[in-house]
């Protein structure tokens, strides 16, 4: 065959074949991968799209500033402050060991330098207090995320990010801090990295945490930010603020007064109250022991971790007294003037009781029962009453429930039904004992009294503050007449009798009139045995025109006298009415006669 000659006929139209073959085949793998592209793009029944479009975008949180704490007059108790920790990409610096920077020259111009690996890390070092050789350690490596500081200031973060470290970043978290220390410590709480743990921390925690925001944007195979791709941000909600019923320097100066009683008096713990007559708000919570939420580790053993008012429960003794006498004058049983004989011993239903000390008989007035608080008189008062009468009123007060402040641990005390009443407890309720009640209980029964027979709940916040500065004021609590105006007044003059010449005179006060009861209660010990004494001290002032209430509360001593409180009560009462500019008082009390033997009140 010579060349350029056509090729035959048959040999043409086979290769014509094959190439059409070859076409089509194209055409079905063409259609195929078309197909397949569609399915998985289109259709997508797996979610790959989505996947891999999660996987390009990172969501970021933005934490939510939680709320201050503020006390009445707006000294900040708990704020939140930004702190920073400094991170490192140490990929970034593989394998190089100096990276250059842009510096300001002596003329004003900028040059660049080149700055090594240890001379930066020694930069850092001096910024953070660290040793050069903890942040050497830490820029070294293959991690792309390596810690080198936790915690840093604003100020420090930007020192540290001058330095031009290269693949250096930051993490933003707020950390609580408490001004104030352990100025109501107990009242404020405290909260752990990851949670509030106790006081108004938690339980205010809803109104204080707000809600966390989010940014959610795409990034690259290297991991870098996209600024083209998508980008969508949900700003965080701050918390609010709340505004406590507490006096900061009212406080600080109830703290100083119960501590030093307490050590004083050799008391395992000890507690100062104060209120507001007319709205029930709490002004001081004070304890002997306290913790400063700014390091809780710290802080030796569980007392002062919550505050003693709160979670204490204990048998009052001689202050619930004034529940008896409220109840016989209510029920027009006794009055202020009726004629008791008082032996130093009585006897009852088998049951004998006894005066604190050795006494003659002696002639009283039912005011002189409570002046001289006399258990003898006080069962004789208790006979009037039936033992359901006596649980009522006691319930009636307060007494066996929960006052309601809401506080965490709150404590309702114990207060067995009449059915469970053994012969002896039927009567030692009337004075103080075979019961138990924290000291919020106390202040509730003479708020009572002092606001003229009307109950107010105690309150500790006074308004919630949004972040954008709007003030809501708490809901004032609804009073609730547990005497009438009648009774309480008796009992108010009943009670300026006692601080005048009865068991308070150690609560007197130069300025101002002072209605007061004590109370001296046994305490059982570990071993389940009565072994101390628990002693109070309790009342209002001015008695003409109460304002402000004060409980005062030593447990486990072994003094037996409560107006070892009085100076204790008399000292805070005084510093609350002269900070408040209660003018003093212009009358004289009005008393009642304690005595009818003729003998001197």
């Amino acid at each position: 065959m010579s060349f350029g000659a056509p090729l035959p006929r048959k040999f043409a139209m086979t290769s014509r074949a094959r190439m059409r073959w070859t076409v089509l085949g194209i055409l079905v793998l063409l259609l195929a991968l078309i197909s397949r592209l569609f399915y998985l793009q289109v259709l997508d029944p797996e979610g790959n799209a989505s996947k891999l479009n999660r996987q390009q975008l990172l969501t970021q949180v933005i934490p939510a500033k939680r709320g201050e704490i503020l006390d009445s007059t707006g000294k900040v108790l708990a704020q939140s402050v930004a702190r920073y920790d400094i991170v490192l990409d140490q990929t970034v610096m593989s394998n190089r060991t100096s990276f250059k920077r842009t510096v300001t020259t002596a003329n004003g111009g900028t040059a660049q330098e080149t700055v090594t690996i240890s001379q930066a890390s020694a930069e850092i070092a001096k910024i953070l207090g660290l040793q050069t050789q903890q942040v050497e350690k830490a820029v070294v490596g293959e991690k792309g995320y390596a810690y080198i500081f936790q915690g840093a200031t604003e100020e420090q973060k930007a020192k540290v990010f001058d330095v031009g470290y290269p693949g250096l970043y930051a993490d933003q978290r707020d950390v609580r801090q408490y001004p104030m220390g352990p100025v109501g410590g107990s009242i404020v709480g405290y909260t752990n990295s990851e949670q509030p743990l106790a006081g108004i921390e938690l339980m205010k925690k809803d109104l204080l945490q707000g809600k966390d925001g989010s940014r959610v944007f795409e990034i690259g195979r290297d991991g870098i930010r996209n600024p083209y791709g998508t980008s969508n941000t949900t700003p965080a909600v701050n918390g609010s603020s709340v505004k406590l019923t507490i006096n900061a320097d009212l406080q600080w100066y109830a703290q100083q007064q119960i501590t030093e009683a307490t050590r004083r008096l050799n008391g395992e713990r000890g507690n100062v109250v104060v209120a507001d007559i007319k709205t029930g708000k709490i002004l001081a919570m004070a304890d002997d022991k306290t913790v400063d939420p700014n390091d809780i580790s710290k802080h030796k053993g569980v007392a002062g971790l919550q505050p003693i008012a709160v979670v204490d429960g204990f048998e009052p003794g001689s202050t619930a007294k004034v529940i008896t006498f409220a109840a016989a004058l209510e029920k027009g049983l006794i009055t202020p003037t009726t004629k008791i004989t008082a032996p130093n011993r009585y006897t009852v239903d088998g049951e004998t009781f006894k005066d604190y000390t050795d006494h003659p008989t002696w002639q009283m007035t039912a005011a002189g029962v409570l002046a001289h608080s006399l258990n003898t008189g006080t069962v004789q008062i208790a006979q009037k009453l039936t033992p359901q009468e006596r649980y009522d009123w006691l319930r009636k007060f307060g007494i066996g429930t929960k006052v309601g402040l809401g506080f965490p641990g709150e404590q309702a005390g114990l207060l067995r039904t009449p059915s469970q009443w053994d012969q002896r407890t039927a009567y030692t309720v009337s004075f103080g004992q075979g019961f138990t009640q924290t000291a919020l209980h106390t202040l509730q029964v003479y708020q009572t009294i002092g606001n003229g027979g009307v109950m107010v709940k105690p309150s500790l916040v006074e308004s919630t503050i949004a972040p954008d500065g709007t003030e809501t004021k708490a809901s004032v609590p609804e009073g609730q007449r547990v005497i009438s105006e009648k009774t309480a007044t008796e009992l108010n003059h009943m009670m300026e009798n006692v601080t005048v010449n009865g068991s308070g005179i150690t609560g007197q006060l130069k300025n101002y009139r002072v209605a007061t009861k004590t109370g001296t209660a046994q305490s059982i010990g570990p071993s389940g045995i009565y072994d101390a004494y628990t002693i109070s001290f309790a009342g209002f002032a001015p008695a003409e025109n109460p304002r402000y209430v004060v409980v005062a509360t030593i447990a486990r001593t072994m003094e037996d006298t409560s107006a070892q409180t009085g100076p204790v009560f008399a000292n805070i009462m005084e510093r609350v009415l002269t900070m408040n500019h209660v003018p003093p008082s212009t009358t004289k009390p009005e008393l009642y006669k304690t005595r009818t033997d003729g003998l001197p009140d």
